[in-house]
């Protein structure tokens, strides 16, 4: 469901159904956007969030039966963007994904022009200091 769904609002989706291989293609892969589920098998989804987190800003949005509330904050703090209890209505997801994406393209807008005004040449023996951190710019897919 969830995926025809964001299929006819214009997504391109491409699914993972075990942690391991949910880690290779977050890793491997350019994507605008992570659903992770927690428990996924082989490699639940906060361990694949720590993984991801070390090399990646991709948005990362948590979709989870876990309720307790130190569970959320878990997944927050270790770098989830959102986290949405099952169930849930899929028009809501959809919400609020463009709702990351639009903050990611902020970011990242704001980002490169800090970086632009940032940017220092070397004369001499001076040291240059590049900001070269960004974020990706988000693109909804094909459609």
């Amino acid at each position: 469901i969830i995926k025809s769904y964001f299929e006819k609002n214009g997504y391109a989706v491409d699914i993972a159904r075990d942690g391991p291989t949910g880690l290779a293609k977050a890793l491997h892969s350019t994507v605008d956007m992570i659903l992770l589920d927690w428990m996924l098998p082989g490699l639940d989804g906060l361990e694949l969030l720590k993984r991801v987190r070390k090399e990646k800003n991709t948005p990362i949005i948590m979709i989870t039966a876990r309720t307790e509330e130190i569970d959320r904050i878990m997944g927050l703090e270790f770098g989830a963007d959102d986290y949405l209890i099952k169930p849930f209505s899929v028009r809501e997801l959809v919400a609020r994904v463009r709702a990351v994406l639009r903050r990611t393209r902020l970011l990242s807008s704001r980002l490169k022009k800090r970086r632009d005004k940032r940017k220092m040449r070397s004369y001499g023996d001076h040291a240059s200091k590049e900001y070269t951190k960004s974020v990706a710019v988000c693109n909804e897919g094909s459609g």
